[in-house]
Formats: structure tokens, C-alpha cells, sequence
């Protein structure tokens, strides 16, 4: 079956350590309640694997929780009509009691070890970043040597120069940021905070 993961919540400044999104312990099941949006691919997903806070803050409460599409309490909304991403399917989920067994919680009684799969995800979005960046600073360079103005291509003035230059460097930077946090992340150990900064450099 097809399935997608809804981690994001529709509210300012979204914090991971933070969910609205609430699983509580009823007798043998799970009881889920809030909001998610931006859930990729969700309009044609069968299941959906929902991460909610059990208990406080942190990313030691936070867990994952298969819910199927069909579950009772639980709304899909329409595509998202977003700014930025027209070809990514996304939509919203509203979670009212939905009730799961125990067994749908990820990782049984131990549960998700959600640091590390942030971790893992900041470092994709990181390396992603990094693509289409250094995309359109080929497309920049490649344009800023043919188009012409005053009888030379703009290239040649400093200005324009220098701003190519610029993307250059942040690119490499982004580049080595985003490597330190892989190699950390190889190497097994925590790589909370470097995956943090490769992901807020590359933002």
C-alpha cells in the first residue's frame, strides 16, 4: 500500500519538539488528535504515518503512529495549493480521536528514535538545497556570458560578476556544511547540531 509520513503542523514557526499533535494512551490503543499539513503524496496514500507528542516537549516524546486512511476521526483535505511546489501533491490531515491499536505505534514500546530521523531528513533537504542551487548558478553563469547590453555580455561588469561570484561561494559553503553533517551522521555518533546548521545555511 501506499504510504506517507505527516510531521508538519500548520502553525507558526513549527517547531519538531513541539508537536500539537497528541498521542494518549486509552486501555490497549492510542487516541490521536490534531492537525498536519504539507503530507506529501497524501491524496493517494492508504496509510499514513503520523507523528504526535506523547507527553511533554522534546524529541524523546515525539513518536510515530500508523494510521490508515479509512480511520474513523480522521479527514483528508483537498491538494494544498501551495506557493513554491505546484508538482508535489500535498495535503492536510485533521485528526478527531482517532483511535489505533497499540501495535500501530512505530518501533513498538521503544518506540522512534525521531532526533536521528530529523537528522537524516536535514541533511536530504540540505543536499537537495544544494542541487538546485548549483542549477541556477549554471543557468546564471551561462546567461550572464550571452546576453549582451552596451556591445559586451553582462558578465563582464562587476556587478553582475560579482554576484555570480557570491552564489559560488555560499554553494560550496552550503556544500561542506552539508558533508561535515553526513560524516557525522556515518560516523554514528549525535549530529544534531550539525545537520541543524547545514539546514539553516541552506534554507
Amino acid at each position: 500500500p501506499k504510504a506517507t509520513a505527516a510531521v508538519v503542523e500548520p502553525v507558526m514557526d513549527f517547531d519538531p519538539t513541539e508537536l500539537v499533535t497528541t498521542a494518549e494512551k486509552k486501555g490497549a490503543n492510542y487516541v490521536l488528535n490534531g492537525k498536519k499539513c504539507l503530507v506529501p503524496l497524501g491524496s493517494s496514500a492508504e496509510l499514513f504515518l503520523v507523528y504526535a507528542r506523547e507527553g511533554g516537549a522534546g524529541f524523546g516524546n515525539v513518536q510515530a503512529f500508523i494510521v490508515p486512511r479509512g480511520a474513523k476521526g480522521l479527514a483528508v483535505s483537498e491538494k494544498e495549493r501551495n506557493m513554491g511546489i505546484k508538482a508535489l501533491d500535498t495535503v492536510r490531515l485533521t485528526l478527531d480521536n482517532v483511535e489505533v491499536p497499540a501495535d500501530a505505534k512505530l518501533g513498538g514500546n521503544k518506540g522512534v528514535d525521531f532526533e536521528k530521523i530529523m537528522s537524516y531528513s536535514r541533511v536530504a533537504l540540505s543536499a537537495l538545497s544544494i542541487g538546485v542551487s548549483r542549477a541556477a548558478l549554471e543557468h546564471s553563469t551561462t546567461y550572464a556570458k550571452e546576453r549582451t547590453a552596451f556591445g559586451e555580455p553582462i558578465g563582464q561588469r562587476q556587478a553582475v560578476a560579482f554576484m555570480i561570484a557570491d552564489m559560488a561561494v555560499e554553494i560550496d559553503a552550503m556544500r561542506v556544511l552539508v558533508w561535515e553533517a553526513a560524516w557525522q551522521l556515518d560516523k554514528g555518533g549525535p549530529a544534531t547540531q550539525e545537520t541543524y546548521l547545514a539546514k539553516l545555511y541552506s534554507d
